[in-house]
C-alpha cells in the first residue's frame, strides 16, 4: 500500500470514529462520505481556508493548496456541523432551503470550528464514559485517543475561549471572513439569519450552547463592516483577535485576496 494510501485509509477510520463517537446519525442514515470539492462552494472555501489549515493541507491538480476535510450529508433538518478531523456534515434539509450564498456563510462557520481546533474542545468536554466507548472501539485509552484525534486537527490557540457562547462567536466571525474571501457577499448573512429566526424549534435547541441569533446578527455586522473597512482600505483581510489569524508567514497573510468580486458594500 502506498504512503499516500495509508494516509488516506487513516483519514477514513478517524473519521468514522468521531461518528461513531458523536452518534448524531445510525451509519444506514448517513450518505457516503465525500471530498468536499464535490460542490464549487466548498472548493472555495477549502482554499481560502487553507492558510489556516496547517499540516491539513494538500495540493490539488491545479498546485492550489486546499483544506483537507469530508463531507457527510445528513437526512435531517440541522443546517451543518464540525464534528472531528476533517468531517462536517451537512444537513439536507439546509440543502433545500438555503441558497448558495446563505449556505456559503453555514459552511464558513463550520470550516472556521475545524480551523481553529474546536472539535478537540468538544470531544475533551464529553462524558468520561463516551470518552471511553470511542477509545475502546479505537483500541487506545483514553489519552491516546485523545492525542490520536488530536493529529488530524488543526491546533487550538493558547488564547482561545472556554465559553462555549464565545466560541462559536469565534467561528462566526472568522466564517464571515472565509466566505468572504471566498467570493460571497458578507451581507447574505443577514438574510441567513432572518431565514433561520422563521424556525423556532431550532432556535430553541441551540441557545445552550450558541448567542441568541440577535445577538449574533449584531455582532455580525459589526464584523462585516470590518471586513469591508479592511477591503476598502487594502489591508489584510483577516480578523483582528490574533487566535483568529493563520499561522503562517506575514507575506502569506498580506496576499490573501478575494476570489470574487461582489463582496461589499453591506
Amino acid at each position: 500500500m502506498t504512503t499516500r494510501a495509508c494516509h488516506e485509509l487513516r483519514w477514513m477510520l478517524l473519521t468514522f470514529c468521531v461518528l461513531l463517537l458523536v452518534g448524531n446519525a445510525q451509519a444506514t442514515d448517513t450518505q457516503l462520505l465525500r471530498p468536499v470539492d464535490w460542490r464549487p462552494v466548498l472548493i472555495r472555501l477549502q482554499r481560502v481556508a487553507a492558510p489556516w489549515c496547517g499540516e491539513q493541507t494538500f495540493r490539488d491538480s491545479e498546485g492550489r493548496m486546499r483544506c483537507r476535510v469530508l463531507l457527510a450529508v445528513l437526512p435531517h433538518s440541522v443546517p451543518a456541523g464540525a464534528m472531528g478531523p476533517g468531517l462536517l456534515t451537512l444537513g439536507q434539509g439546509a440543502l433545500d432551503l438555503l441558497p448558495e450564498d446563505e449556505l456559503a456563510h453555514v459552511l464558513a462557520h463550520e470550516f472556521a470550528h475545524f480551523v481553529l481546533g474546536h472539535p478537540l474542545i468538544a470531544l475533551r468536554r464529553l462524558r468520561p464514559d463516551q470518552l471511553a466507548r470511542a477509545a475502546e472501539r479505537a483500541g487506545k485509552n483514553t489519552s491516546e485517543f485523545l492525542d490520536w484525534m488530536a493529529m488530524g486537527i488543526p491546533p487550538v490557540h493558547a488564547e482561545t475561549p472556554t465559553d462555549r457562547h464565545e466560541i462559536e462567536r469565534d467561528a462566526d466571525t472568522l466564517g464571515l471572513y472565509l466566505a468572504g474571501l471566498a467570493g460571497y457577499p458578507v451581507a447574505a448573512q443577514a438574510s441567513l439569519w432572518k431565514r433561520l429566526a422563521e424556525y423556532p424549534a431550532l432556535n430553541a435547541a441551540a441557545t445552550a450552547t450558541h448567542p441568541s441569533m440577535p445577538d449574533r446578527s449584531a455582532h455580525l455586522h459589526r464584523v462585516a463592516l470590518r471586513f469591508c473597512e479592511q477591503l476598502l482600505e487594502g489591508h489584510a483581510l483577516v480578523p483582528d483577535a490574533e487566535r483568529l489569524r493563520p499561522s503562517v508567514a506575514p507575506e502569506e497573510v498580506a496576499s490573501l485576496r478575494l476570489l470574487r468580486s461582489g463582496v461589499c458594500p453591506l
